[in-house]
């Protein structure tokens, strides 16, 4: 008897990290298709470029900043709330998106400032630029909350870094030992 609960346990909590890896996929999936959208209409926005950064941010809760950089000198021709404009983006506590980004590249890195640990989605506007959109974990954190007392869902990096957390949103000195680190992902997820 004590072995069929133990193994309907399981079987329940498997499934359960089956139905969080899903959420958790199609979260971070529908963030890189939103900045790979994004980065691509800015173009075609009739209103400023501050106005349409600002409705970007004010879109979602998760969302802040939004920043329009230049990609040779790495400084924010002009961000969703004003705050960033003409900085470099090290000087305001952000990397620099790799070189290598590309096209439809989306790059996704760990931001841990001041208390706040978010996934920033980098892409490529143009030649001259790049967008980022930082998203706040604690925020992400809350979507996937386990319907299972007792337990939670962390999400890890390919190096055992813990990039999000339903316990601590990501505020974990593994997440602060990430900081920086990043993925290349593409926009329509996997097979697309």
């Amino acid at each position: 008897m004590e072995d069929s609960v133990r193994e309907r346990q399981q079987a329940r909590i498997g499934s359960q990290a089956e139905v969080e890896a899903d959420l958790v996929e199609v979260i971070v999936q529908n963030e890189i298709d939103a900045t790979w959208h994004f980065a691509h209409s800015i173009r075609q926005s009739n209103e400023s470029l501050r106005e349409t950064l600002s409705r970007q941010a004010e879109s979602a809760p998760e969302i802040n900043p939004v920043l329009y950089v230049d990609r040779d000198d790495a400084t924010v021709v002009a961000s969703s709330d004003g705050r960033y404009d003409g900085r470099s983006l090290s000087a305001i506590g952000y990397s620099a998106p790799s070189d290598s980004l590309e096209g439809d590249d989306v790059s996704v890195s760990l931001r841990v400032d001041e208390g706040t640990t978010s996934w920033v989605f980098a892409t490529v506007v143009d030649a001259e630029h790049t967008l980022l959109v930082q998203v706040d974990l604690d925020v992400m954190a809350a979507e996937l909350d386990p319907s299972l007392n007792g337990t939670r869902t962390r999400v890890v990096n390919s190096e055992g870094l813990v990039m999000l957390d339903t316990k601590t949103g990501g505020r974990r000195d593994t997440a602060r030992r990430g900081a920086g680190r990043r993925f290349i992902c593409r926009p329509g997820g996997p097979g697309r």
